[in-house]
This record gives C-alpha cells, sequence and structure tokens, in this order.
C-alpha cells in the first residue's frame, strides 16, 4: 500500500530534452527530492512567479496611490501646524 496523497495526481509523460533531464536530476539530487517532486516544486514556482509578473503593475499602482495618499496627509500635516 502506498503512501496517501494530499491531492488528486494524473500521470502525464513528456519528452523532454535529455540535457534538460539531467540538470533536473542533478538539482533534485541537491535538494534531496524525488525528481517528481521537483518537477512539482519547479512548475509551481515558475507559473506563481508569472502570476505575480502578471499582477505587479496593480501592486505598484496600488503602492504608489498609497504613497501618494499618505504624502499629502503628511504635507497637510506639516501645513496645518505652520
Amino acid at each position: 500500500m502506498g503512501i496517501p496523497q494530499k491531492y488528486e495526481t494524473t500521470r502525464v509523460n513528456y519528452n523532454l530534452p535529455s540535457k534538460l533531464v539531467e540538470k533536473l536530476k542533478a538539482y533534485s539530487e541537491e535538494l534531496g527530492m524525488p525528481v517528481t517532486q521537483t518537477i512539482v516544486l519547479l512548475l509551481t514556482q515558475s507559473l506563481e512567479s508569472k502570476t505575480m509578473l502578471h499582477e505587479l503593475p496593480k501592486v505598484t499602482k496600488m503602492y504608489d496611490d498609497l504613497k501618494e495618499s499618505q504624502y499629502i496627509k503628511d504635507d497637510s500635516l506639516i501645513w496645518a501646524k505652520l
């Protein structure tokens, strides 16, 4: 009996360049993880990075808006004290 899975899984088969597979195996050994877990980790990180890059302009605008509103508040407080 195998280890219970936390998530539903799907078996996939891909043809990958041999050099990439060699790098993958070396990285997997470096991390001390099975190759399958390393693939899941790398794919997850890549997709999350893509999502972050897609959302970055929104986050930057929100930060700029907050910074601007703080500047206006701080500036008005300075003028009110004078």
